[in-house]
């Protein structure tokens, strides 16, 4: 405060107000009591301080014999911790964390849904074996015709030519004939003695160039389906394939021809429209079969029909079908193209 300025007073700085002094004034300081340690021993600013248990402050202070621990205690602990983990150890393997479900004595989950991946069945390996085919026509020979085409085994002969009578062709024909037939294969039966016949056998197909009302009429109107019934008349099976495929190959016998034929066996073989049994006698076609508009007549005869020499033998059917010649009959038969 500068010097000759008197002091401001309280009152003027806070206008209105103003400060009583206090009725009990304030106590002088009183002295701080003498300390128990002697100032000498008391570290100065620098030095190096004592151990606090080596401080005279604090001697005395700390039990220098810690407590012993109870036994009880030594031991709990780790029983417990190992019981806890015993437990934990119990409930992930019976949840299926762990491997070993099925091994526990009891659960406290669900058995565990495992999840199976489907098993692969390996495919199989489709092997395809070949069949091993034997061609029946192996070997045999060709005949190439204006109509039509055939095969015919190799030691057989086929020989073409006109049909007629009287010097009129009423068409052609082509004539199939094993080079030898044999006797002692028991298709055949002999004859009566009157009739002096060498077996022989040919397939014949005749292909018409004239109608078949002309042609009854040539031959006075007699055809298969004659009056007389046939005592025997039968089929034995049907052509599979090519220029005839479904038609029929029957055996009938030649009533006109033979006479006093034992056992009612059949004398020739005739393809057909349909099937005859045996039970009826009568035959209810001309022996006339049509294909892409051609008309067509083929007959198996136990004779040499090109020659019309000699009456044909009597057929031993039971014996004749199970026979190479009956066998590759039809497979002529069912060459045509």
């Amino acid at each position: 405060m500068p010097e000759g300025q008197e002091p401001q007073k309280i009152n003027d700085v806070m206008p209105g107000h103003t400060i009583q002094p206090s009725a009990d004034p304030m106590p002088p300081p009183q002295p701080m009591p003498p300390a128990d340690v002697d100032p000498e021993n008391i570290p100065k600013f620098g030095e190096l301080q004592p151990k606090v248990d080596e401080h005279p402050l604090f001697s005395g202070t700390k039990d220098p014999t810690p407590k012993k621990k109870s036994l009880l205690r030594k031991t709990l602990w780790p029983v417990l911790a190992l019981l806890l983990a015993g437990i934990l150890l119990y409930l992930a393997v019976d949840s299926g964390l762990v491997k070993g479900y099925s091994h526990l004595p009891f659960h406290f989950f669900q058995a565990p849904v495992t999840a199976t991946a489907p098993a692969i069945t390996p495919a199989k390996t489709a092997t395809t074996t070949t069949p091993i085919t034997t061609d029946p026509y192996a070997g045999w020979k060709t005949y190439t015709g204006t109509s039509f085409n055939f095969k015919y085994p190799a030691d057989w002969n086929a020989k073409a030519g006109n049909f007629g009578q009287d010097n009129a062709v009423w068409g052609t024909a082509v004539y199939i004939n094993p080079n030898t037939v044999p006797t002692n294969i028991g298709a055949f039966v002999n004859p009566p003695a009157s009739y002096s016949k060498t077996n022989s056998y040919t397939v014949t197909i005749k292909e018409f160039s004239i109608s078949t009302s002309q042609y009854l009429s040539y031959s006075g109107g007699i055809g298969y389906n004659q009056p007389t019934p046939y005592n025997y008349l039968k089929t034995s099976g049907q052509v599979s394939s090519g220029l005839f495929k479904g038609k029929y190959l029957t055996f009938l016998s030649q009533l006109n021809v033979i006479k006093n034929i034992p056992n009612k066996l059949p004398t020739q073989g005739l393809v057909t429209n349909q099937v005859y049994d045996g039970s009826n006698g009568a035959m209810s076609e001309q022996g006339f079969v049509v294909v892409n508009g051609k008309t067509y007549q083929i007959t198996v005869d136990s004779t040499d029909d090109s020659t019309g020499n000699g009456y044909p033998s009597i057929l031993n059917m039971s014996a004749y079908t199970g026979t190479d010649l009956y066998k590759d009959t039809v497979l002529v038969l069912q060459s045509f193209n």
